[in-house]
């Protein structure tokens, strides 16, 4: 062992000053030697946080299973920092770390076994998945559930047959073996679920988030037999169990490629379901109600854009192939129910998106009056607004009506907002009217230098010159 090691170990070990154990521990990276290992192991319970976390730097840099059995004993420690810290460096180590942390599954310790066993399902149980069956009959109920969880990381299709036992023997353990049976993934464990939801839904003491995880796990692995059986328990079906079979259906459906269908007996569930707040369920209740025609549900579809842009572009095109679009669109306006703050954000873009398509089908039939009409209800918002959503109200009304939309320069020019105004000559840069060189040029005297020299540039954009504008 090098001198300069040596020294960096004493120094680790022996010095009152934290400053010099952490250089040191810094240091000792350098080297994968028993003697440094052991030794920044040691560190990792020094009273000095930035000794702790450079011990702990250096031991992951070295990493290997060498650094994993210098520490793998402090997962039974009584501080907790250093439990945590150690899991944390197994976790980072990663598969090296395994053969380390299987003995200590087998401790005398159930809190160690628990915990050997959880870092195990975070690194990977799939070598350990003898050792964790054997936990299936640990006399702790909390190291069997770890078991579980860990196996149905392990997606072992051999262990089915011990979980469904486990399901059986030990009631504590069912929602844990239902979720590892749908981790697992094969069409065997479908089969399992399929009779474990038989004999809940026939039990009046049923227990309603055990058949809930159930109705989860189906969707996963569940085959036609369980779409059908599915399909008949949502008849009565209520709430978040209902929600959950409507996604489970399509899952299935997807799974096995058949077309997603519901028939009309389920269209409130699926609009009911539309709202919930698993965006998941959420994406299934919408693909369920695609098929079906009328405002009711495209003003469903609508009110709920916004969630977040996923789910925007996956709604967006559902809801342009729709009939009526624009009159669903204008109801919603003139709600008083409605936020209008929230609407006018979360229709921009599909009115936009609208007019293009409008544009493009031209034998498609369209009511400009309903566009006036929406016109005027959206510059009716104006004075309330703020900045951010006047800046939408202007590109919307530019969307609808060019010419029109010039009109309302009145009220921006009086408006004290900069950034606002800047908005505004951008969108006229971005527009075709003749007129908007001489609208641009009202700026050019603005109060704000930052104005001015931003309606500069736009009259430039355009092929003109200052002095050009001002000669007309």
């Amino acid at each position: 062992m090098e001198r300069t090691i040596r020294q960096s170990v004493s120094i680790l070990l022996g010095y009152d000053d934290p400053d010099a154990r952490r250089s040191a521990a810094e240091y000792l990276s350098r080297s994968d030697e028993l003697a440094p290992v052991a030794a920044l192991a040691l560190a990792l319970e020094d009273s000095n946080k930035g000794v702790r976390d450079a011990a702990f730097r250096s031991l992951l840099a070295i990493g290997g299973l060498k650094v994993a059995r210098a520490v793998v004993e402090y997962i039974g420690d009584e501080n907790i920092v250093t439990r945590n810290l150690v899991a944390d460096l197994l976790c980072r180590i990663g598969k090296p770390a395994v053969p380390a942390v299987i003995p200590y599954m087998h401790d005398t310790d159930h809190d160690v076994r628990k915990f050997a066993v959880d870092i195990l399902a975070l690194i990977d149980p799939s070598d350990a998945v003898t050792d964790l069956v054997r936990l299936l009959d640990d006399p702790d109920i909390n190291v069997r559930i770890a078991a579980v969880e860990a196996l149905g990381n392990a997606k072992n299709s051999g262990v089915l047959a011990p979980l469904c036992n486990t399901y059986e023997k030990c009631p504590e353990t069912r929602p844990s073996v239902v979720e590892a049976l749908g981790k697992i993934g094969d069409t065997r464990a479908g089969e399992y679920l399929l009779s474990m939801f038989y004999a809940e839904v026939n039990n009046k003491q049923s227990d309603g988030l055990l058949v809930f995880m159930i109705v989860q796990a189906l969707g996963a692995v569940g085959n036609e037999d369980a779409l059908e059986t599915l399909k008949r328990y949502l008849q009565s079906a209520k709430g978040k169990i209902a929600h959950a079979i409507i996604h489970a259906m399509v899952q299935i459906q997807e799974r096995i490629d058949k077309r997603v269908y519901f028939s009309r007996d389920h269209f409130y569930q699926l609009l009911d379901a539309l709202s919930d707040s698993d965006e998941d369920i959420a994406y299934s209740a919408a693909k369920g109600l695609e098929r079906f025609t009328g405002d009711d549900v495209t003003k469903a579809f609508i009110t709920t854009l916004g969630r977040s842009e996923k789910w925007d572009s996956f709604l967006y095109p559902l809801i342009l192939e729709r009939e009526n679009i624009f009159y669903s669109v204008l109801e919603l306006m003139q709600d008083p129910a409605s936020n209008k703050r929230a609407l006018l954000f979360l229709i921009g873009r599909m009115v936009q998106i609208t007019i293009v398509s409008i544009f493009r089908n031209k034998n498609l039939q369209f009511d400009t009056r309903v566009v006036d009409t929406l016109f005027d209800d959206i510059v009716k918002e104006w004075e309330d607004a703020d900045e951010e959503t006047r800046s939408t109200i202007v590109d919307v009304l530019f969307s609808l009506d060019g010419d029109r939309a010039v009109l309302v320069l009145d009220k921006i020019l009086n408006d004290q907002d900069p950034w606002l105004k800047i908005h505004f000559i951008e969108i006229l840069v971005s527009i075709s009217d003749p007129r908007t060189p001489e609208l641009i040029s009202k700026f050019l005297d603005d109060d704000e230098a930052v104005v001015r020299e931003v309606a500069a540039a736009a009259v430039e954009s355009k092929g003109l010159s200052l002095s050009d504008i001002g000669s007309e």
